[in-house]
């Protein structure tokens, strides 16, 4: 160190003296070009003298340029060279620290956004569970109301007659169309005890998802449609039957034939299975059902297939209407 030191000595005196003499050069420019002006200032015009000016002003602001271009004193052309190539290096290792940050907050972005994906998946798939297990529930209380209903609808006239209780119930002042209406009322509040049994179910089935209301309310209408339906359409064999065996046994073959569609684990594709569950009017409740609470389509985007539903309730409460007095009736022969 000591012996680079001796050597840079004379390198920075030359450099020094250079330097000082070049910041002298505009200096010694100036004086002879003002001692030019000042022997010639009788024969030179105005204009030759503020041109003198001028350039004595330029030469003297170009060897200062000059001097703060050279590297005079410490401040070596080798040293700044250094000094250039280390900023050059730390701004090399910033951009490779920021390449660096900027990869691994993408990597990190990418990984929030697939947790961000498992976790809406997830909500998804607790959502589905939750429409199906209301619509299962709602499922179950139309089935369980709507064969209490027909059984007991079933029951209501051969039974009576069968057990000869029907000669009293026709000696009171009241008109056969009335006691076939109580029997139809009476058959019903069957079904809405079991709706009633299933809301609590419901409620804690489908809590956390907003279809609680829409359940019940939709499971109500639906369920009701088809209990009359059927409790008008057992009254209409019961008082036909001439025994309550037949009657029920009648009843519940016909409620297996429109349930049983209903459970089978894949039903026909294409317009012939579209056909085969629009025209059971259980099959067609029980669907209508599950594109509302599973599938959430509108209240009105499948009221077609409460077609058959709603034509079986007017026809069979029609002929309860025209038929009505004459369905409570005793016949010959009958046991009593």
């Amino acid at each position: 160190m000591p012996e680079k030191q001796e050597q840079s000595r004379p390198v920075r005196r030359l450099s020094k003296t250079l330097g000082l003499g070049v910041k002298e050069l505009p200096s010694n420019a100036a004086w002879l070009v003002s001692k030019a002006g000042h022997k010639g200032r009788s024969h030179v015009p105005a204009a030759a003298s503020t041109v003198t000016h001028g350039l004595a002003d330029a030469a003297r602001h170009a060897g200062v340029a000059v001097v703060d271009a050279l590297p005079v004193g410490g401040d070596s052309i080798e040293l700044r060279m250094q000094r250039a190539r280390a900023a050059v290096a730390e701004a090399q290792e910033a951009e490779e620290a920021a390449v660096r940050e900027s990869i691994e907050a993408e990597q990190q972005a990418q990984e929030a956004e697939r947790v961000a994906q498992r976790c809406r998946d997830y909500v998804r798939d607790v959502e589905n569970e939750q429409r199906e297990s209301v619509n299962l529930a709602m499922q179950v209380a139309v089935t369980v109301g709507v064969l209490v209903t027909l059984v007991v609808s079933a029951d209501a006239i051969s039974g009576e007659r069968e057990r000869g209780t029907l000669e009293a119930l026709l000696l009171t002042p009241v008109s056969r169309r009335a006691i076939v209406g109580g029997k139809l009322v009476g058959a019903l509040t069957l079904w809405f005890g079991a709706f009633a049994v299933s809301a609590p179910y419901v409620w804690v089935l489908g809590h956390g998802v907003s279809l609680v209301a829409e359940a019940l309310l939709l499971g109500l209408v639906v369920g009701t449609l088809l209990a009359f339906a059927l409790a008008a359409l057992g009254l209409l064999i019961s008082s036909v039957s001439n025994s309550n065996k037949i009657s029920l046994s009648v009843s519940l073959f016909l409620l297996l034939a429109l349930f049983a569609p209903t459970q089978l684990p894949a039903s026909p594709q294409g317009w012939f299975g579209d056909v085969l569950v629009r025209v059971n009017p259980v099959g067609a409740a029980v669907h209508y059902l599950t594109t509302v609470l599973v599938d959430g389509q509108d209240w009105t985007s499948n009221l077609s297939y409460l077609v058959s539903p709603v034509l079986l309730a007017a026809l069979t409460g029609g002929a309860l209407v025209a038929a009505g007095s004459r369905m409570v009736r005793l016949h010959p022969g009958v046991r009593r």
